[in-house]
């Protein structure tokens, strides 16, 4: 990882760094969240130094947290248990791609087109597969 640099904002010059694994606790919706994480660490000074693609990685990690938590309140709100809260989420889900299914039948005009038309119209190059 030596390789890898960085500008530091403490040393003011573009540094090698290292990844540490970490746990950290931040707030969100004024709740506190604990996760694992990752930090880049300045390997001059020890400080730390913003990484945008670690950044973003522990952003996801505290939002999954935040999901999973807001998930448990929900199932225990309603009396279910996560299989019977899954299970009902993709009937829901089946029902609504049935009703979509059902609103393009009926807005359905009868014109066909075929895959060369949708190139043509789309000026790509027509594959010998269709």
């Amino acid at each position: 990882m030596a390789d890898k640099r960085i500008f530091c904002e403490h040393c003011l010059d573009d540094v090698p760094f290292h990844i540490e694994n970490r746990e950290l606790t931040r707030k969100l919706k004024g709740k506190d969240y604990t996760f694992k994480c990752q930090e880049a660490v300045c390997d001059n000074c020890k400080q730390p130094v913003f990484v945008t693609e670690i950044d973003k990685a522990n952003r996801e990690a505290l939002y999954a947290c935040f999901k999973a938590d807001d998930l448990s309140e929900y199932v225990q709100a309603h009396g279910l248990t996560i299989s019977e809260f899954a299970r009902q989420a993709m009937l829901e889900k089946i029902e609504d791609d049935l009703q979509i299914l059902r609103q393009a039948m009926v807005e359905d005009d009868g014109t066909r087109i075929s895959h060369r038309e949708v190139f043509k119209k789309f000026g790509t190059k027509v594959s010998n597969s269709f």
